[in-house]
């Protein structure tokens, strides 16, 4: 049976440019939604990675250093900042430059950490640190037994 040019169906250009330029609206405005999205998570990630490879540095220098009696990283809400000091919380015992948190970012928790040549740890709070910005969190543990420090996304 012959098919008449009647019984043809298909789309027209028109149709098909309309339908190409509706997806290229929504590409246009959905990408950059995405890109921030995914930058803030990995700022987030960055600065609570940071943070955990200093309290470990911190640690470190508390079983390394056998004239020390304890090596402590605290920190300030109001400066959003921290600090690692030799023996005690003073500003002449400050170990290097006091490191900044982005504003941008929000971490909240444990104020103080004090390491002993033995690895373990006082705290004096939870010793959870939280890390949040952009709706996106990480968790930064530590234990007192053995110092372990760790990171979890939420």
């Amino acid at each position: 049976m012959l098919r008449g040019p009647d019984s043809i169906k298909g789309l027209t250009l028109i149709e098909i440019i309309f339908v190409v330029m509706l997806l290229g609206i929504i590409t246009i405005i959905a990408i950059p939604r995405f890109r921030s999205d995914f930058s803030t998570k990995q700022r987030v990630n960055s600065e609570a990675q940071e943070i955990a490879s200093n309290i470990r540095y911190t640690r470190r220098l508390a079983v390394n250093d056998i004239d020390a009696t304890r090596y402590i990283i605290r920190f300030f809400d109001a400066t959003n900042e921290y600090g690692i000091y030799r023996n005690s919380v003073n500003i002449a015992n400050l170990v290097d430059d006091f490191i900044p948190i982005p504003p941008e970012i929000t971490a909240s928790g444990e104020r103080r950490i004090r390491y002993y040549p033995q690895g373990n740890c006082d705290l004096m709070d939870s010793g959870v640190i939280d890390i949040s910005a952009g709706g996106h969190s990480y968790t930064i543990t530590v234990q007192t037994a053995t110092g372990r420090v760790r990171v979890i996304e939420n």
